[in-house]
């Protein structure tokens, strides 16, 4: 079976960005380009679509029906839109239409690459928009149930549950991830995920995810779960990791070596010795040295036993840090509890 990008748009700078950025991403994926849906070559029986580019520029109705028109074609293949402005009416029109990753063209060639391979892995992205926020339509008096009065905490609310699975599902995570971390069963997410879209009134994840951004209750949830890290935090690193073993009383970096890496603890024991912690399975070290502004270790990292690590470069990290505010947020408690660990050794 032949594995299929398929790009679609007038722009060639665009389309000549984006197969470059899909070949890195995907060497073995074959991208086919058109100017319009309709002007896509019929493809072969074995070809296997794994992945739709757009360019969402245009009138916001023209982009979403081309989008909808591609979730009928290829039903369970992640949708890209990728546009110039970066406002939220342009966002959400996306979201709800289908798309599963919403890329502004200001993104770097790196960060391009990373969104793209997040949405191969059924991970999504909607950009932080902070002060490009478009204000707010006057809205028409909420009607109880209708999604705006949920969103704002009226109407029939989202039991504790739903709001973790929302939550979850807004940063991105496949339904199956979503079971894994909650240890239940996915055809149990699939049932919450169904009562969160009645209650809310909408037909697509997309939707409920623009909608999840105004609610305070899922804000919380994901603020603790930034605060939280571990596994959630795994979710977002394990599509750029690369994996080492180290054996028992190996040095992975001295104090005031530069600090290329970010590692994740998978499996094991290792010590900061200067300033005495010992750490475990799930941990993250070694961020000092990757946001440092002299980029050098402020300690010296040793194994207590074999370990089994997962490592990212610095470039890695900080195209994460960008795209991820969970992320970021879960690497500023890391830096302000190993200040606290300094000052009392």
């Amino acid at each position: 079976m032949t594995a299929v990008a398929l790009v679609i748009t007038h722009s060639d700078e665009l389309r000549a960005r984006l197969e470059s950025c899909i070949s890195q991403v995907d060497a073995s994926c074959r991208v086919i380009s058109a100017n319009s849906v309709d002007a896509l070559p019929a493809l072969d029986a074995s070809a296997k679509v794994r992945l739709v580019a757009v360019d969402f520029e245009g009138p916001p109705a023209q982009g979403s029906a081309t989008l909808r028109v591609l979730v009928d074609l290829f039903p369970g293949t992640p949708l890209t839109a990728i546009a110039e402005s970066v406002d939220a009416p342009g966002v959400d029109s996306a979201l709800r239409a289908g798309a599963l990753a919403y890329i502004p063209k200001s993104y770097s060639d790196r960060q391009l690459q990373l969104v793209l391979e997040l949405a191969l892995s059924g991970v999504g992205h909607r950009p932080h928009l902070l002060a490009q926020q478009a204000p707010a339509a006057p809205m028409s008096p909420m009607q109880p149930g209708s999604a705006s009065a949920i969103a704002a905490g009226q109407g029939e609310p989202l039991t504790a549950k739903q709001v973790e699975v929302l939550s979850y599902a807004a940063t991105g995570l496949s339904n199956r991830q979503i079971a894994a971390r909650l240890k239940i069963a996915e055809s149990t997410v699939k049932l919450h995920m169904n009562s969160i879209y009645r209650k809310l009134n909408v037909e697509r994840r997309g939707e409920a995810i623009v909608l999840a951004q105004r609610m305070e209750a899922v804000r919380r949830q994901q603020v603790e779960h930034g605060q939280r890290g571990g596994e959630l935090v795994l979710d977002w690193l394990l599509p750029h990791v690369g994996h080492r073993h180290c054996k028992q009383g190996e040095v992975l970096f001295r104090k005031g070596d530069p600090g290329r890496e970010l590692f994740y603890l998978q499996r094991g024991q290792v010590s900061l010795d200067e300033i005495g912690v010992e750490m475990g399975p799930g941990q993250i070290f070694g961020e000092i040295g990757v946001f440092a502004p002299d980029r050098a270790r402020t300690s010296t990292a040793r194994c207590l036993t074999d370990v089994e690590l997962f490592c990212l470069t610095s470039e890695q990290v900080k195209s994460i840090y960008y795209l991820n505010p969970q992320f970021a947020l879960h690497i500023v408690t890391l830096l302000a509890q190993r200040l606290v660990d300094e000052r009392m050794h």
